[in-house]
């Protein structure tokens, strides 16, 4: 199998009882005051530049690309002198107050080496190994959102599963939206087996996917089936998130007062395994998907489709500067070029595109960045798993957003959402803690009326009954049928927690 790595620096009668029952922003340099004032304000902007290099040199410490890495080390080390210099310098100046261009001037350096590590952390490595990969350990342990693409299953034999993944992985590489960020393409070698097809009815295509997202615990996994039909060729995405995954990034909890029995509700991601978009595309369509992956593999001099060929994406190489859609990378020997993914991909291409935009911008949802409108033409099932992401993490700080987002889905659907009529319960109660506490109440001594819990309560019990697999549901029942003392149901929700999984 033939890897590419991409980093840029997801007791049958129980349930019918429930029916019964970037950094901060530096301030710039004002007028003096007072002396004592200025001193302070440059003093704590000279160990905030301090703590920049201090996080700067951790982060270059764990680039693969060692020369890039060193290099970058020398310039931290020359900015640390210069600013130990212009520290050294305030005894003697007005005040004790560094020159302020010469700060200025540091700072923009220090803004600088930033840009050049966001842009150098970006890697790509090819080589071979075992679908498992744990022989050789998790790859990239050290960053935040670590993603699998896989060469979509080809039982028809059309060709198209390498080239789709890999105009995927280079898509989600090129637009990351966060810059702790890597990409592992699988390109061959999870093809269906005929002899496993054969003898259990199931491909070894999703049993391989299955071991590599357990065992390397990736954020999230990109994987597709690829079919023929009677006028063309079907292409169906999906969006994974591995049972293995750092949950954490997909739930948040907020905590019960200690007057209300204290402990915690929990509201989380629910779909773990999502159909994002299903195209169908003719054999011409096809032929320009393969055109496209070939093209977008081949290094220019320029940022310029015209621009003569210096090589090929190959082995080891790093995204070393950017120029619009295009962006130029630097192999391991040194030799340099520039690609693009949407100056060769246009028409069908573009919308399987839109597979990677979505995915980008579940990233930043968990990431906590500022994410752009999903692109168009998805899944049903896409929009609800970015809406109800988007819902729970805007839980423990804006729960009035979070209530926004649930309510609108609920309205807007003919059938039961289980996840989301969690989602808006545990940000109703919420918004009642924080409205209680905000009357000057210690939030450990808030107390809510039971009728305001009851009402919280009867919409999750129906929840739990359209889909009694919740195992979140039915632990967030417990501490509020307790609170409003209703004992027997409390014990049933805590019995039927412990029996799910």
């Amino acid at each position: 199998m033939r890897i590419a790595y991409s980093q840029h620096r997801p007791t049958e009668d129980l349930p019918m009882r429930f029916l019964g029952l970037t950094w901060v922003t530096l301030i710039s340099f004002a007028c003096i005051v007072c002396a004592s004032h200025a001193r302070a304000g440059e003093e704590r902007s000279l160990a905030f530049e301090y703590e920049r290099l201090d996080r700067l040199q951790r982060q270059v410490e764990t680039l693969p690309a060692f020369r890039e890495a060193e290099r970058l080390r020398f310039e931290i080390r020359q900015l640390r002198r210069e600013l130990d210099f212009v520290n050294s310098q305030r005894s003697s100046a007005p005040y004790g107050v560094p020159n302020r261009l010469e700060v200025d001037r540091l700072r923009s350096k220090i803004v600088d080496l930033e840009n050049q590590l966001a842009t150098n952390s970006k890697m790509i490595v090819d080589f071979r190994e075992a679908a498992g990969g744990g022989a050789s350990g998790r790859l990239f342990p050290g960053v935040s959102n670590r993603l699998a693409v896989f060469t979509f299953d080809d039982p028809h034999g059309t060709r198209l599963g390498d080239a789709v993944s890999f105009l995927l992985s280079k898509k989600l590489l090129f637009s990351a939206p966060v810059s702790s960020f890597a990409i592992v393409n699988y390109h061959e070698g999870v093809e269906r087996s005929p002899a496993a097809t054969a003898s259990t009815g199931q491909t070894t295509y999703f049993d391989k996917v299955d071991a590599v997202t357990r065992d390397q615990g990736f954020l999230l996994a990109v994987w597709g089936r690829i079919s023929r039909t009677e006028k063309g060729i079907r292409v169906e995405s999906f969006l994974q998130v591995p049972a293995d995954a750092n949950q954490t990034k997909y739930m948040r909890q907020i905590r019960l007062p200690d007057a209300m029995g204290g402990g915690s509700l929990t509201a989380r991601l629910k779909s773990d395994r999502v159909p994002i978009q299903r195209i169908d595309i003719n054999v011409g369509e096809a032929d320009g998907l393969k055109v496209a992956a070939s093209q977008v593999a081949i290094l220019r001099a320029r940022a310029n489709t015209e621009s003569r060929v210096v090589g090929r994406l190959e082995g080891r190489y790093s995204i070393i500067g950017s120029d619009g859609d295009w962006v130029e990378l630097q192999l391991s020997d040194g030799r340099r070029g520039w690609t693009s993914v949407e100056s060769f991909c246009s028409g069908t291409c573009r919308k399987l595109l839109n597979i990677a935009e979505f995915t980008n911008a579940i990233v930043a949802i968990i990431s906590g960045s500022t994410r752009s409108s999903l692109p168009s033409g998805l899944t049903r099932d896409a929009a609800a798993m970015s809406q109800e992401l988007a819902a729970v993490a805007s839980l423990p700080n804006n729960p009035n957003r979070a209530i926004e987002i649930a309510q609108t889905w609920i309205r807007s659907q003919k059938t039961a959402a289980p996840g989301f009529e969690n989602v808006l319960a545990v940000a109703k109660m919420q918004n009642e803690l924080v409205r209680a506490s905000a009357s000057g109440t210690a939030f450990s001594e808030v107390r809510l009326s039971k009728a305001t819990v009851e009402q919280l309560i009867e919409p999750l019990v129906e929840a739990s009954i359209s889909d009694p697999s919740d195992r979140t549901i039915v632990k967030n029942l417990v501490p509020l049928f307790d609170y409003v003392g209703d004992t027997r149901r409390r014990d049933l929700a805590a019995e039927i927690s412990s029996n799910l999984n």
